[in-house]
C-alpha cells in the first residue's frame, strides 16, 4: 500500500488506470488505460471538462432540461448555457444546428444513455447526427455515462464515434457507492496534459488511497 499514500501523477497511477479500463471494458465500455484519467467521481469529471475546454464567458449547450450539478458547474465556471430543445429520442439536433450556427457553443453537453432529469435516452440516429455536427461547427462532446445501464440497453457510446472531439464521464456511484467520489475521464490524447493540469490546479492529485480501495472492490 505503500505506493497509495505517496504524491502521484495528475493522471493516476497506471496500475489503477489499468484496473479501472479492466473493469470499464468489462462494463462494455472499452478503454484505454492511457486515455483515463482517475477524477473524485462525475462531477468532478464536469467541472475538469470545462476548465480544459471553456474559458469564462463562452457559451455551452445542453438538453433543455439536464443535469443540475452541470448547471452548478457552468454557473461556477462563469458559462452561458445554452438549453437545446428535445423530445422522446433525445435532444433535437436540427435545433442545435439552427443554435451552432447562430452562437457557437464551445462544446454540448449530453447524458446519451439516460438524460438526468427526463430518462430519455439519445437514439442512434441523433448520436451519429450529433457527431456530423460536431465536425461541421467543431464543438467538443462532453458525453456523461454515469447513469450506467447493461450494455444489451445501451446504444453505441459517442466516444466510440468521435473519439477524436469526445470526453467521456463515467463514475463508481451509480455501480458501487456514491461515497467512494471515484471516476475515470476518458479523454483524447491532445488534451490528457490540459485536463491534468487543471486536475493538478484544484487537488494535485486524485488520493490514491481510495482509487485503491475502489479497484479492489472491483
Amino acid at each position: 500500500l505503500q505506493y497509495s499514500v505517496e504524491y502521484q501523477s495528475g493522471q493516476g497511477l497506471p496500475v489503477h488506470r489499468e484496473r479501472l479500463a479492466s473493469w470499464m471494458t468489462h462494463l462494455g465500455m472499452p478503454a484505454d488505460p492511457e486515455s483515463l484519467i482517475v477524477t473524485q467521481g462525475g462531477q468532478h469529471g464536469i467541472s475538469l471538462a470545462l476548465q480544459a475546454l471553456t474559458r469564462p464567458g463562452e457559451r455551452i449547450a445542453a438538453d433543455v432540461l439536464t443535469y443540475p450539478g452541470l448547471i452548478t458547474a457552468a454557473n461556477q465556471a462563469h458559462l452561458k448555457l445554452l438549453g437545446v430543445p428535445m423530445d422522446d429520442q433525445g435532444m433535437d439536433m436540427d435545433a442545435l444546428d439552427r443554435l451552432c450556427s447562430q452562437q457557437s457553443p464551445r462544446l454540448v453537453y449530453v447524458m446519451p444513455e439516460q438524460n438526468n432529469p427526463t430518462g430519455i435516452p439519445l437514439s442512434e440516429a441523433r448520436r451519429e447526427h450529433l457527431v456530423t455536427l460536431a465536425r461541421r461547427h467543431d464543438f467538443w462532446i462532453v458525453e456523461d455515462g454515469v447513469q450506467y445501464l447493461p450494455e444489451t440497453e445501451r446504444s453505441t457510446p459517442l466516444y466510440r464515434l468521435a473519439a477524436e472531439r469526445t470526453l467521456f464521464i463515467f463514475s463508481t456511484s451509480k455501480v458501487l457507492a456514491g461515497g467512494l467520489r471515484i471516476g475515470t475521464l476518458l479523454t483524447p490524447p491532445m488534451l490528457r496534459e490540459r485536463v491534468s493540469t487543471a486536475l493538478r490546479a484544484q487537488s494535485w492529485m486524485v488520493p490514491p488511497l481510495m482509487i485503491e480501495a475502489v479497484c479492489r472492490w472491483v
